[in-house]
């Protein structure tokens, strides 16, 4: 197949160790894996990213790399979310025009719907658009006002995402993957608990540092201050002994430290429309310890390769539990439902019932 795949062009492509912008990463997990399986895959995006499929860029940069970092690394709130459509609009055209010019079969849009979704109705392309995002009120604000959003081949990433964006019409679900090669399983752990992600309120940061108090486990904190004001509520707890901040890690580093944690914690205070720390936990063999939102239990086995709990009192009794989790349970579970392998192959299925749809549309 030929296909055209684009998910962002605020950032290069894989993402830059200084962010954590989830999209990117099972995109590029994606990307490379159709082009391993013989597709003809076009990405893109910035002219500086590296990928072995075939990047157009038509000479732009992402705006990560023109804006000064230093916006990002003080905090996800303060670059200009006009400025970021913008370029994401710039290169969803340019899409347009290259899929027509070089006989493209698909175009998928693996990227937040809201920025491109208009840009649906302007080709006869069959289009993917595999939605990221959840519940909030701009979403919804485009997705109840968009004319043809009822036409439009939408893919969610788990099934409770559904719940939260009743507006779309799913045509499938794919759940994100990764290369499993890249996160070394360990049975040996070490006496203490980690948490992975965008330091901001819905990801609960703060009750994880007092899970950790009280189990009385070390805890290390591992991600971007997305928001400064909510990291500096807790920042005196951090005393780089019991709690340690590790900063923003790159992928390697983290996938490093992982294998080593006796849990990982998920604390998470919003609808989660998947989370990828979840399942990068599950790789290295390390249970997962949750609270019971979004898409927690789709993702999780309670009992088996975690713990799914309603409140940080629970998380706590959890912790102590911990060593009743078989940690090769973890990774099997990782290798039968979250590998690279499976998200291609049901990618693969997509785009063919997608492909097949259109041509008996044009055939009636």
């Amino acid at each position: 197949m030929k296909i055209a795949f684009y998910c962002s062009n605020e950032f290069p492509y894989p993402c830059p160790k200084e962010i954590i912008y989830p999209p990117l990463y099972p995109a590029y997990n994606l990307v490379e894996g159709l082009v391993k399986n013989g597709h003809d895959v076009y990405l893109f995006g910035s002219k500086n990213n590296k990928t072995k499929a075939k990047n157009i860029s038509k000479g732009i940069l992402s705006y990560f790399e023109i804006k000064e970092k230093s916006d990002y690394l003080l905090s996800g709130s303060l670059h200009n979310q006009e400025m970021v459509t913008l370029f994401e609009q710039m290169m969803a055209s340019i899409v347009l025009q290259e899929a027509k010019k070089n006989n493209i079969d698909i175009i998928h849009f693996f990227s937040i719907p809201r920025k491109t979704i208009h840009f649906s109705e302007l080709t006869d392309i069959p289009i993917l658009y595999t939605n990221h995002d959840s519940k909030e009120p701009r979403n919804s604000f485009i997705f109840k006002n968009c004319p043809w959003i009822k036409k439009i081949n939408f893919n969610s990433i788990s099934f409770a995402q559904r719940k939260t964006t009743p507006e779309i019409k799913y045509f499938y679900n794919v759940y994100n993957g990764i290369d499993l090669t890249k996160i070394k399983f360990s049975n040996k752990k070490e006496n203490f608990l980690i948490w992975v992600g965008r330091i901001c309120p819905e990801k609960g940061t703060h009750t994880a540092i007092k899970v950790a108090k009280k189990s009385g486990t070390p805890l290390k904190i591992i991600g971007p201050k997305w928001n400064k004001q909510y990291f500096e509520s807790f920042e005196k707890e951090i005393d780089g002994k019991n709690i340690q901040y590790l900063g923003t890690l790159s992928q390697k580093e983290v996938f490093k430290i992982i294998p080593k944690a006796k849990a990982s914690l998920v604390p998470i205070q919003w609808e989660e429309p998947f989370g990828l720390t979840m399942i990068e936990s599950l790789a290295a063999g390390t249970p997962v310890i949750a609270f019971d939102r979004g898409s927690v239990s789709e993702i999780i086995q309670h009992k088996k390769t975690g713990f799914i709990v309603k409140d940080s009192k629970e998380m706590i009794q959890a912790v102590k539990n911990i060593d009743q989790i078989n940690n090769y349970d973890c990774r099997k579970s990782a290798e039968k439902d979250f590998s690279l392998e499976k998200m291609v192959d049901e990618y693969e299925k997509l785009y063919k019932k997608i492909i097949n749809k259109k041509i008996k549309q044009n055939e009636k």
